[in-house]
């Protein structure tokens, strides 16, 4: 038997202008997914996935990764259209055994932290062939998050031609103790979001190179003050592009601190900076319904 693990992730600057060659900062969390492979002597592929020890999915395909049945017709589609993409890279994944699969995922895929991104590093694993090559046959993302998922630090990202170039580097700020993150409770589709922003935005250069600053901006901040003023300047620059509310005007102005959107706007984790005691913000964000909050420990890997 084999297993893998992949990490999920975070991203904490950059988002839709990554798209655009921005450099973006973003996190591996301590969260993420795994997958046991076991050969059969069947033909078969018999995958199961489960959600924090739950069963969540299963199908069942064939050596040529058609679906023979599954709990899920759109997800099996997906997988089906995922190992045949492994595939094409790879001729001979999965031509002499049939295998037994479970994909373990520890924390609620409605959060956004990278099931589809986890799933995808994993399967390139068992396939043998490169996670990015694989990830671009399947979406229409930066990759990001295929870094995040084989990295044990953060990463400065960013394409270079539509290649991924990127580096691991030292993010926890001394004050890192008043930084959180917040699930919103509306899983945004990161797929259609990035196609929205392809076919709509304008980008500027100047609009780039100013996201790049600010994601080298947060790895040098010394204060949990200087921190908020950047993530208000990336909110700002985002909603100018976006012709969005930025999330805290639209839903937290009276918030003693700043809160600042991560990955596609709308939805999924915030990121919050303030002075104010746990407890208070705790508070605040549960008298707003939301009640799913993390420390930055807690969350980065």
């Amino acid at each position: 038997m084999n297993n893998y693990y992949s990490n999920g992730k975070l991203l904490i600057s950059g988002e839709y202008l990554i798209l655009e060659g921005a450099q973006a900062l973003a996190v591996p969390v301590k969260y993420g997914q795994g997958l046991k492979v076991e050969e059969s002597s069947s033909a078969k592929i018999i995958w199961q996935t489960n959600v924090n020890g739950e069963f969540w999915f299963n199908a069942e395909f064939d050596n040529y990764f058609n679906i023979n049945k599954s709990s899920d017709k759109d997800l099996a589609i997906y997988l089906s259209n995922l190992l045949k993409a492994a595939r094409r890279l790879n001729a001979n994944f999965v031509v002499d055994f049939g295998y037994n699969l479970l994909s373990e995922i520890n924390f609620n895929i409605n959060w956004g932290l990278g099931s589809s991104s986890s799933l995808i590093s994993n399967i390139a694993w068992w396939a043998n062939v490169d996670p990015f090559q694989l990830f671009m046959l399947v979406s229409n993302g930066s990759g990001y998050d295929i870094a995040c998922a084989r990295s044990e630090k953060p990463i400065l990202y960013r394409l270079d031609d539509g290649d991924a170039d990127y580096k691991q580097v030292n993010f926890f700020p001394d004050f890192h103790s008043q930084i959180y993150f917040a699930y919103l409770g509306k899983k945004q589709n990161s797929e259609n979001s990035v196609q929205k922003f392809k076919e709509k935005a304008i980008v500027s250069e100047k609009a780039v190179q100013e996201i790049s600053e600010i994601s080298h901006a947060f790895l040098n901040c010394k204060s949990i003050n200087e921190y908020g003023k950047l993530m208000f300047e990336h909110e700002q620059i985002i909603s100018s592009i976006l012709s969005e509310i930025p999330v805290k005007k639209a839903s937290f102005n009276d918030f003693e601190g700043e809160i600042k959107s991560l990955g596609a706007w709308g939805g999924d984790f915030v990121m919050i900076a303030s002075e104010l005691p746990f407890d208070r913000i705790r508070n605040y964000f549960l008298e707003k319904g939301i009640d799913i909050i993390f420390t930055f420990e807690e969350m980065a890997l």
